[in-house]
């Protein structure tokens, strides 16, 4: 007699084992950290597909099971930074806290960003080397991240925690310096990460602190 199983039946190898889209998200995240990698070391537009399959050590043509081109994948990897920095704003919305204490939250956690393989694809990344569709998306999320930490100062404005400032100067001038960090930043320098966090910190809080 042949036993019959309902769609309640328990889930094959108990979901011990990733199932192919599982899998596929595995190999597409390795192929986007390395391509990153690479951006980041030779620059975009002399970073060929030929490079991120040698350095993977798949065929050219495979990557194509997970990508258009190559700038699909710079798109993609932008995309995660900017998710990222969507998260680190939604984890600063609580307004019962000073625009201050806000705004120093987010500048740590965007630190942290622009020295990750991501972050600093998507900071060094020319909006001009994607098509018109994906530069309006960038762009778009870009503006409303700049909106977003103006909000934030101006709440801090408001409540005395920030010194009267024009927030979005003050929004340009913090992300200019922060954004500049992925451009000489070397891990293996004299300075760790959070030496010069804390140094960055300490600038913002002497500068944007009420008079």
């Amino acid at each position: 007699m042949t036993m019959a199983y309902s769609k309640t039946t328990k889930a094959k190898w108990n979901n011990e084992i990733p199932d192919k889209e599982e899998i596929r998200g595995i190999k597409l995240r390795a192929l986007l950290n390395t391509a990153a990698q690479i951006f980041n070391e030779r620059g975009y537009h002399r970073t060929t597909l030929d490079h991120v399959s040698e350095r993977l050590g798949v065929t050219k043509p495979t990557l194509y099971y997970y990508i258009k081109n190559k700038e699909d994948i710079l798109f993609q990897c932008s995309r995660m930074a900017l998710s990222d920095m969507h998260d680190a704003l939604q984890a600063v919305s609580d307004q019962t806290r000073t625009g201050r204490e806000r705004l120093d939250d987010l500048m740590s956690q965007y630190f942290d960003l622009v020295i990750t393989d991501f972050g600093t694809c998507l900071v060094k990344c020319d909006v001009h080397a994607f098509s018109a569709e994906n530069q309006n998306i960038l762009l778009q999320a870009r503006r409303q991240i700049d909106d977003a930490v103006q909000e934030i100062i101006r709440h801090g404005i408001e409540d005395g925690s920030i010194a009267d400032c024009n927030p979005r100067l003050t929004t340009f001038a913090i992300f200019g310096a922060y954004n500049w960090v992925c451009h000489w930043y070397d891990k293996d320098g004299s300075m760790s990460a959070e030496d010069i966090k804390e140094s960055f910190m300490s600038f913002m809080t002497n500068g944007l602190g009420p008079r």
